[in-house]
C-alpha cells in the first residue's frame, strides 16, 4: 500500500502533472464495474427501445395494410357486375335472326304471369 502511495506521490509532483492540475484535470481514478455496468445497461436500453420500434411498425403497418385490402375497390369484379346488371336489367338483341331476344328480369316475370294469367 505503501509503493502505491509513493507512486501516486511522485505522480502529483510531476511539472506537466501540477500544469494540468492547475488547468483543471484531476487524476481520476476509474470504477470499472459500475463503468461497465451502465456500458451494458445502456446497450440493453437501446435494443428494447429498437425492439419496441420494431414491434410497433410491424403492428401498424399490418393494420394500414388490411385497412387498405378491405377498402380497395376491385375494379375487374365492377366491370363485371356492372355488366351483369345490365344484361339483367335492359332490353337487347342476342340472336336476330333466330328470333332470340333478351328481356329485363322483372319484364319478363310480368309476361310470365300475364300469360299465365290468361
Amino acid at each position: 500500500m505503501s509503493n502505491q502511495n509513493n507512486d501516486i506521490q511522485d505522480f502529483l509532483n510531476d511539472k506537466s502533472v501540477k500544469e494540468s492540475l492547475a488547468k483543471g484535470a484531476s487524476p481520476d481514478k476509474l470504477n470499472y464495474k459500475s463503468l461497465f455496468g451502465w456500458f451494458f445497461a445502456g446497450i440493453l436500453t437501446v435494443v428494447v427501445f429498437i425492439y419496441i420500434a420494431m414491434t410497433l411498425y410491424n403492428y401498424f403497418s399490418f393494420h394500414q395494410g388490411q385497412k387498405s385490402a378491405a377498402s380497395a375497390v376491385f375494379y375487374e369484379l365492377e366491370d363485371l357486375r356492372a355488366k351483369h346488371n345490365e344484361e339483367l336489367t335492359t332490353f337487347g338483341v342476342i340472336d336476330d335472326s333466330s328470333g332470340v331476344y333478351r328481356v329485363p328480369v322483372d319484364s319478363a316475370i310480368t309476361l310470365i304471369l300475364e300469360d299465365y294469367a290468361n
